[in-house]
């Protein structure tokens, strides 16, 4: 981290262990040019999280009742937009909800059927007068927004994980090329077309494995963007608004990299994904 002019400061050790209950130690090294006094911080960011608890991983239900899903999830942030998705067998993830919490409020919805909850550490999900087309994977998300005084531009963090629980009118993404090959060693581009009237759209791609939930990657707004840390070295991706694509380029690829692909358009809080 810079501070002024030549200033720093520098962390040698990025990773720190211990066992619960013993003493822990933090090295922070600084470099102050100037002779006046200096002022040293220290500040704690916890990871985000969300998921359900083993015991609500499968629910069963007859048709007519209702039935709730919950997730609970940890942040440090207080703004927060909290998602619900839904995959049947061989689809992509389809958008359910929206709530916000914390500090944020107001929800979207596709169906009525559906009532979110929130609370400062968990969501829940009640579907009412279930019917058997409701039997399917379902998903809770986690969103928070650094504010663009923080960075160069307004960041989006989906976070997928846990229950296995559409997109609107002009808004939409589009992969035409289903499968796709490539030989150990080679690069390949996956392609991805998007249609959307917000002059200021955000775009992602997220991976999804075998048995896996949807890993988000990296994300492109405009000129800027930014890649999840194992995603950062042989994977990029650039935002073309005049042909409004945004392909995928994966370098040197090699057999763990075999997985379902999904480009994501974020539109007034709303994604919808295509794979």
């Amino acid at each position: 981290m810079v501070c002024w002019g030549q200033d720093s400061v520098d962390q040698p050790s990025r990773e720190k262990t211990s066992a619960e209950g013993n003493q822990a130690t933090l090295l922070c090294n600084y470099t102050l040019m100037s002779a006046a006094n200096a002022y040293l911080f220290w500040y704690k960011q916890l990871p985000n999280s969300i998921g359900p608890k083993e015991e609500d991983m499968n629910i069963t239900s007859r048709e007519g009742e209702s039935v709730t899903l919950r997730c609970s999830y940890d942040t440090s942030s207080n703004n927060i937009y909290l998602y619900w998705y839904r995959q049947y067998p061989n689809r992509e993830p389809e958008y359910l909800l929206w709530k916000g919490a914390r500090s944020y409020g107001g929800e979207d919805k596709t169906d009525q059927r559906f009532q979110p909850t929130s609370s400062q550490s968990s969501t829940e999900l009640t579907i009412n007068s279930v019917t058997l087309s409701d039997s399917a994977l379902y998903y809770c998300a986690l969103r928070h927004n650094y504010s663009i005084m923080m960075t160069h531009w307004k960041k989006y963090f989906v976070l997928f994980i846990s229950y296995f629980l559409g997109c609107k009118s002009e808004e939409a993404v589009h992969q035409n090329m289903r499968v796709q090959t490539a030989v150990e060693g080679a690069a390949v581009t996956i392609n991805c077309t998007f249609t959307t009237t917000d002059p200021s759209q955000t775009l992602f791609w997220y991976q999804q494995k075998v048995n896996g939930f949807p890993k988000y990657m990296l994300n492109r707004v405009g000129a800027y963007g930014d890649n999840e840390e194992e995603f950062k070295k042989r994977f990029n991706a650039s935002l073309n608004t005049l042909t409004r694509s945004v392909p995928l380029m994966i370098q040197d690829v090699c057999v763990s990299d075999s997985a379902v692909y999904y480009c994501a358009l974020c539109d007034d809080c709303r994604q919808d994904l295509a794979k």
